[in-house]
């Protein structure tokens, strides 16, 4: 009966989740970079725009691919379309994940990997920028997805080494190679811990994986966009606070503190499988060490690339990862220790319900968030509608809630990436100010 209530309570947390997620998505609108994304797509065409892109602002293709991808298709619901895409990707890419390093069933497996996306988009640090922005969710989240299908992929990779198989890794390679500095660091510290975790020596399979990750990275690398793009992000910010290396590094680590604790409410469905491997304690050790030096080397990635820590989204892809090898740390823990005592499953249920009622908190915002969403799609009409010899007077957006606003209401953004959008070179008003902006 109680492992019933823990399955029942486990299935609550998706549902839940999904009840505040979905309408959002639905009325879900541009913003920020969407915008200049979109211009660039409009002025160069979609292939034009990546070699755009390569030449003048950044070499990780996959990156820009599938940045520029929403803007191919036109329509209002396009933000939607792009956060289900990613949506269904992470999904599928978690239940792989989980289907491939543990012994869930089918149906078990689809549950607890909803669980899972439901606790990462809950507990990220990222918050709108990952959950909704299309600039950052359909990038990050499908890079991430990506990853952890190669992750899956590798693991299966001596077993049967099929020409399909092969192909399927290279094309992973392909676009992990394209993709940030961040998911190329941790997808060759996830190559070398796995193979520290299964005890798998350095074979030619193993090195094929890396010298073809590395062709890809050298062509990331080599695009002259990065370097104008280094030139700008490093130039003295106008702020106060100035951190050094050491300070910024030590920064991103206590902001990861909390999320680490987050991850004891994944023990609900870490307890629902028994290993398929024993892992050694000296072995997982030496692993987190190794996750521990990647954390480490992307900071100080991020320190060179921003002179700061870096923008929000790029904890996500650190988290997943963490909350992926503290998964399967609780479920060594639980076998090995917590299952011989009953108070167990209270526990992972009072757990599950935590996080539901966390997801239900967020069902509160959603009007307002839906509010944000028809001002937003009023003001584009509006902007539309105006002839060339107007004056465009702009109205303040409200808060946005669950969506992300970064510049919504900032005049120098409205001049050079919102109006350029819609082809306006008009004189306008931000009536918030009252102030005419030429």
């Amino acid at each position: 009966m109680i492992k019933k209530i823990v399955d029942i309570s486990i299935i609550s947390v998706g549902i839940v989740f999904l009840c505040w997620y979905m309408p959002v998505a639905f009325n879900n609108v541009y913003a920020c970079d969407d915008y200049w994304f979109g211009t660039n797509v409009r002025v160069n065409g979609f292939w034009g725009n990546q070699l755009f892109y390569y030449f003048n602002w950044e070499g990780s293709y996959t990156h820009t691919f599938l940045g520029s991808l929403p803007h191919v298709f036109n329509g209002s619901y396009m933000p939607f379309f792009s956060n289900m895409f990613s949506l269904v990707l992470l999904f599928v890419s978690i239940f792989y994940f989980l289907r491939t390093y543990t012994s869930l069933s089918v149906k078990r497996g689809v549950v607890y990997s909803l669980y899972f996306l439901s606790f990462l988009y809950l507990c990220t640090k990222g918050n709108a920028e990952i959950r909704f922005w299309v600039c950052a969710n359909i990038t990050y989240i499908s890079e991430i997805s990506i990853l952890l299908i190669f992750f899956s992929l590798y693991h299966n990779l001596n077993k049967v080494l099929s020409y399909k198989k092969l192909f399927l890794v290279i094309f992973c390679l392909f676009l992990i190679g394209g993709s940030k500095l961040t998911f190329i660091i941790y997808a060759v510290s996830g190559i070398i811990i796995h193979d520290v975790l299964h005890n798998k020596p350095v074979n030619k399979n193993s090195l094929l994986v890396l010298f073809i990750l590395g062709i890809f990275v050298i062509l990331n690398l080599v695009a002259p966009g990065n370097y104008i793009r280094l030139a700008e992000e490093t130039m003295p910010k106008d702020t106060d606070i100035h951190m050094n290396i050491v300070e910024s590094v030590f920064y991103r680590i206590t902001e990861m503190e909390p999320f680490l604790l987050n991850t004891l409410f994944l023990l609900p469905i870490a307890a629902q499988w028994t290993n398929k491997h024993t892992y050694d304690k000296k072995r997982i050790l030496i692993a987190m060490a190794v996750f521990g030096t990647a954390f480490i080397l992307d900071s100080v990635v991020m320190y060179i690339c921003f002179n700061d820590s870096g923008p929000l989204r790029v904890y996500f892809v650190a988290e997943v990862l963490l909350a992926l090898l503290v998964l399967l740390g609780l479920n060594h823990f639980y076998m090995s220790v917590l299952c011989k005592y009953y108070y167990t499953q209270p526990v992972m249920i009072l757990f599950a319900l935590m996080v539901a009622i966390s997801h239900l908190s967020l069902i509160f915002q959603v009007p307002k968030s839906i509010e944000f969403s028809e001002k937003a799609r009023e003001r584009d009409k509006y902007v539309i509608s105006c002839a060339a010899d107007d004056t465009i007077e702009i109205a303040p957006l409200p808060s946005s809630y669950l969506m992300l606003s970064y510049f919504s209401n900032d005049k120098i953004w409205l001049e050079r990436i919102y109006l350029p959008y819609f082809q306006k070179k008009n004189r306008f008003v931000l009536l918030e100010t009252q102030k005419n902006v030429e």
